[in-house]
């Protein structure tokens, strides 16, 4: 009795090894590529605000910053990337010391925080496994600075 006991429990862990070695990793179900297109005459600051942390990229006038992100629902803009795991918050700061931010969480997302206030968004593109959102900083978000703080 003792020796079945002993085979089952080696023939039960010998299986789940079996299908544990042969699992493959998980893949994320899209991924994105935001573009970020400077399209001041001066350097702007992005600063993504990530909770009780932050990172800053600067884009010079005519240039842009790509920010890959990887998703496992949706891929929204500012999550798992190099700027914000997940960013709470985002700010443009114009080299006048002018400041735009745009939040998450107080009602709809704003800005560079919402996919559907991107150049080339269509629900049809966001669909896809992966895609690419383009966003113009322009005098639009510039309308909306306030003096830094």
């Amino acid at each position: 009795m003792i020796q079945k006991i002993r085979w089952i429990l080696c023939f039960s862990f010998g299986t789940v090894l079996l299908v544990n070695c042969d699992s493959k990793p998980v893949e994320p179900i899209s991924s994105a590529e935001y573009v970020y297109i400077n399209k001041m005459n001066t350097q702007i600051t992005i600063i993504a605000h990530d909770y009780d942390s932050y990172k800053a990229k600067i884009i010079q006038s005519g240039d842009s910053l790509t920010l890959l992100t990887d998703g496992d629902i949706s891929t929204l803009p500012f999550y798992r990337n190099i700027l914000a795991d997940q960013a709470d918050s985002v700010t443009i700061q114009f080299s006048d010391g002018k400041c735009t931010t745009y939040r998450r969480g107080n009602g709809m997302p704003d800005g560079v925080l919402d996919h559907k206030k991107y150049d080339n968004y269509s629900l049809n593109l966001v669909s896809k496994k992966f895609f690419r959102l383009s966003y113009s900083i322009d005098s639009t978000d510039y309308n909306k600075a306030v003096p830094c703080k």
